[in-house]
């Protein structure tokens, strides 16, 4: 067999490589696929998240975005949150500066980065570079997850790093535009020491915010990041100086201004000291923080984070000139030895606070008590709640301004209200006791009123701190018993003339300097509780409260301003308060001691009133509140007391609310007869018709005259019955009770011999003179003359005292005595 004829072997080895080949082929291309991916994917997620992991100084911002106060980051760098705007003039500084072509490339200047190359080449050494705002952005991410914020001298830049960073870059251009690139950058460039972005280097350096930057201190900024820790303010001057200056004439090149702005850039001197941050109103800003902190924990939405950035109703300018006449008050009032204040200005449009002083000075140390916010401090209340009282009951038709109410000494379970001049006036006008501030008569009040109600007119108004029941705090509700701040007292006033002037009731929010709608927690009003009658009468009235030293003669100058307001003062003269309020402005004002001490002197009038009239001053003047007449009823009351008028006294027109249902007529105002000498009371069964005398006599039951015609020298006494006309009919009794009332409950204490002590009756004879005799239980005690006042030692339980006078005149009143 020849070779040709031999019989073929098949290639098996061939078709086995092939298949190899193809199978390599595939291989690779899976991993080049998926190296790709991998690459994609390290592109896609090689940006640090979040990108920017620093914190942020808390900073408080007025209502037209002026700096207020700062707090320092948790690392210790003052570095502002990043701003939404910055200044043209820094960002052309910063572009021509920095990297011009800033808006046409996408992250890396291939360019510069060229050009850069060729020169390193040339020089041997790194003598130029190509990095771009957004490669800056990045390494600035980068180091603010590994460390601080150093200076770029001192960092270790290799090809490696640069490249990273360029990809990086290339990734933030595809994530963020430009004009929020720029904002990455320039809130978080540093700017020397601890100074990081623009902001915090603008206020630092030159004592304002960005927007108010010239020319010159925008290019002092756009270059002091190059080397912040080599060149900045008061250090290196000179070439700092030499650096701004060659940035300003290459702005002039490019046609940002003319010569004559050069030069007066180039003539601008350098800062050359760090300036402190503005200290308005340290107390808010913690304030703020704490309560935002806490409103977070408590949702548990976030982490337990300060507060970045705080925007307030204040207005900067009125806050620091509130802050100057505060703490120049507050020197004064140390001599007297009351060491804190706290005050706070409202807008009564808005319902916001426009100047907030926490406390005179600011001082962390515990032992001053500087550091607190006594704004929000519950303290003692004093009289401070008698005009809400006074609306209340006007609103609900149960008193006017003129009506008398009661003055006389008065004891109810124990508790023996004073006035505080410890005088009593037998009765006196609603509206007169209210600017006067006495005490019985407004106690006598919240008893025909009713605890309960006024309680829950306090709560449903937004005061949060009666935590006790109503009948716990009884009847001294009114004079100090509960616990108040001066956030909500000063909300409450300012309730007053916002109801006046007919506007929806504002919520108390519980972020004081924050909208409401800020403050989901804000308290709902009921907008039924006041009207704008009664707001107003009751604004009306406290226009007579007397003023302290020169404002005293106020109403001799016809450009005075008119204020409403009214003090209160602690029982131990442990705060003194006063509360006003105009049209536009309510001012509130707390005086005392942190600790809660007391000082003799402490008082409203003499040391919370003086202020509260010199932050008033620092007010525009306004008008006064427009008579709401739309609002209001005519009534007719009696002169002499206010209440409805019958037939036998003198009447005048008075304003009510048209709400009110006041139908009380006067029963003090009484027609008598007399004989026609008008010495002694008759009736047509003992005295001829045509020798009676008819009058119209204003009398006062005996207990209330007695202290009345010590004021009133004109009040009369009602004529004696004449002798013989008393077999005919019977007339009132002469006597009253002053102590004890009937069915008062009295406590009689044991002394430490086993003994209980004695208690003393005292009664009020229309006639002072009169013998009145006196009985225990049918048990003859004694008689008195003159001064009405019989001690007794009764036991425990229930007993009768009559007591009965020279004429036949009697009276008996039941009371009970207690064991404690």
């Amino acid at each position: 067999m020849t070779k040709a004829e031999s019989p073929a072997i098949p290639d098996t080895g061939s078709k086995l490589f092939v298949n190899k080949k193809v199978s390599v082929n595939r291989i690779d291309f899976a991993l080049i696929a998926v190296a790709l991916i991998t690459l994609i994917s390290s592109w896609w997620y090689s940006l640090p998240q979040p990108l920017f992991s620093t914190p942020y100084s808390s900073i408080l911002l007025d209502q037209d975005n002026q700096l207020l106060e700062a707090r320092i980051a948790s690392d210790e760098q003052w570095r502002f949150p990043p701003n939404e705007a910055l200044p043209d003039s820094y960002v052309k500084a910063l572009l021509l500066f920095e990297d011009k072509r800033f808006y046409s490339h996408s992250g890396v200047d291939w360019l510069a980065l060229g050009r850069a190359t060729v020169q390193n080449i040339q020089a041997k050494k790194i003598v130029s570079g190509a990095s771009t705002i957004s490669m800056q952005v990045i390494r600035l991410a980068n180091s603010s997850i590994n460390s601080p914020s150093k200076d770029k001298d001192s960092k270790k830049r290799t090809l490696t790093t640069k490249l990273i960073e360029s990809l990086q870059a290339l990734r933030l251009e595809f994530t963020y535009d430009k004009q929020k690139i720029l904002n990455l950058y320039a809130s978080h460039a540093p700017f020397g020491g601890n100074v990081v972005g623009i902001s915090a280097a603008s206020w630092r350096y030159f004592g304002r915010a960005p927007a108010s930057l010239s020319w010159a201190e925008s290019a002092l900024l756009a270059v002091l990041p190059n080397r912040p820790n080599y060149l900045r303010p008061g250090k290196n001057q000179l070439k700092l100086k030499q650096k701004r200056d060659r940035l300003l004439t290459r702005l002039k090149q490019a046609g940002e201004f003319d010569q004559l702005e050069l030069d007066l850039a180039l003539s601008e001197p350098l800062p050359d000291k760090i300036l402190a941050f503005p200290k308005r109103a340290p107390h808010l800003l913690e304030t703020l923080i704490t309560k935002t902190a806490a409103k977070k924990a408590a949702k548990k939405t976030a982490k337990d984070t300060p507060p970045s950035v705080i925007k307030t109703s204040l207005n900067s300018n009125l806050q620091a000139q509130v802050q100057s006449v505060v703490n120049n008050y507050a020197k004064r009032l140390l001599s007297a030895q009351i060491t804190h204040l706290a005050a706070v200005v409202m807008d009564n449009k808005t319902g916001l606070p426009i100047a907030y002083i926490g406390n005179s000075g600011f001082n962390h140390s515990p032992h001053s008590g500087k550091g607190i916010d006594l704004l929000h401090r519950p303290r003692s209340t004093g009289s401070i709640l008698k005009p809400l009282l006074y609306a209340t009951m006007l609103q609900q038709g149960e008193i006017t301004p003129l009506q008398l109410v009661e003055d006389t000494p008065t004891k109810f379970k124990g508790y023996q209200p004073e006035n505080y001049d410890l005088k009593f006036r037998g009765v006196v006008p609603a509206k007169k006791a209210l600017a006067q501030s006495l005490n019985i008569p407004a106690v006598n009040m919240l008893k025909q009123h009713g605890i309960k109600p006024f309680y829950d007119f306090l709560t449903n108004r937004g005061m949060s701190t009666l935590h006790r029941t109503a009948d716990e705090y009884g009847l001294p509700l009114i004079l100090g018993g509960a616990e108040g701040t001066l956030w909500e007292m000063t909300n409450l006033y300012m309730q007053l003339a916002r109801a006046a002037q007919s506007l929806p009731p504002q919520a108390i929010s519980h972020l004081p300097g924050l909208p409401l709608a800020d403050d989901p927690t804000g308290s709902d009003i009921n907008s039924s509780d006041l009207s704008a009658g009664s707001a107003w009468l009751t604004l009306k009235a406290l226009l007579e409260v007397g003023r302290p030293g020169d404002e005293s003669r106020w109403r001799q100058f016809s450009n005075s301003r008119k204020v409403a307001w009214k003090t209160g003062t602690s029982y131990g003269f442990r705060d003194g308060w006063a509360i006003g309020t105009t049209v536009e402005y309510t001012i509130g004002v707390w005086t005392g001691n942190a600790e809660g001490g007391g000082i003799p002197g402490l008082t409203g009038t003499q040391a919370a009133a003086p202020l509260l009239f010199e932050l008033f001053n620092l007010m525009p003047k306004t008008h006064w509140f427009s008579k709401p007449e739309y609002d209001l009823r005519q009534a007719r009351v009696c002169k002499k007391d206010g209440f409805l008028a019958t037939p036998y006294c003198d009447s005048k027109v008075i304003d009510l609310p048209l709400a009110s249902s006041y139908s009380k007529t006067s029963p003090y105002h009484l027609r008598i007869h007399t004989d026609s000498n008008q010495n002694r009371r008759v009736s047509s069964a003992c005295e001829p018709v045509h020798k009676i005398s008819a009058h119209n006599w204003f009398n006062l039951p005996p207990h209330i005259a007695f202290y009345y015609q010590k004021y009133h020298s004109e009040y009369r006494p009602m004529p004696k019955w004449r002798q013989d006309c008393l077999n005919f009919m019977s007339a009132q009794s002469p006597i009253s009770f002053i102590y004890p009332h009937q069915g008062t409950q009295v406590y009689l204490p044991v002394t430490m011999t086993g003994k209980r002590t004695k208690m003393v009756s005292e009664l009020a004879h229309q006639y002072a003179a009169s013998q009145v005799y006196w009985y225990l239980d049918q048990q003859y005690l004694g008689k008195t003359q003159q001064i009405h006042q019989m001690e007794m030692g009764p036991g425990l339980g229930k007993h009768e005292l009559l007591v009965v006078d020279e004429e036949g005149n009697q009276q008996v009143m039941g009371f009970e005595v207690l064991s404690q």
